[in-house]
């Protein structure tokens, strides 16, 4: 049934691009095709599948929101525990290299 349906629109695709017989053919095919498109329901196939796009693609977002927030929840978690770690009496680093930007070390003084 699809293949045929495609062949019908190709057909009538072809025939509208390629015909000769002016505008009255053209108009007899489009309003053809229009009585097809409000018979077979496909505007209403149409919002149906726009709906639940938009609905999958508010779910992706929501999903993507919730990783990221995870995600920098936990960043924030381990530069805390680094931090701490160095805050800690037992850990020093006066004797450190330290790094610039442009990635050459020099000792701190």
């Amino acid at each position: 049934m699809r293949r045929l349906m495609l062949m019908a629109v190709g057909g009538a695709v072809g025939y509208v691009l390629g015909a000769r017989a002016g505008r009255p053919a053209y108009d007899r095919i489009m309003n053809g095709w229009r009585r097809v498109a409000e018979s077979t329901g496909l505007a209403q196939t149409a919002e149906t599948m726009t709906s639940a796009a938009r609905e999958m693609g508010d779910a992706g977002q929501q999903a993507a929101r919730d990783t990221m927030t995870s995600s920098a929840e936990q960043a924030a978690g381990a530069m805390d525990a680094a931090a701490a770690r160095l805050r800690e009496e037992q850990i020093d680093v006066s004797d450190s290299t330290v790094w610039t930007k442009t990635g050459s070390p020099f000792e701190e003084g």
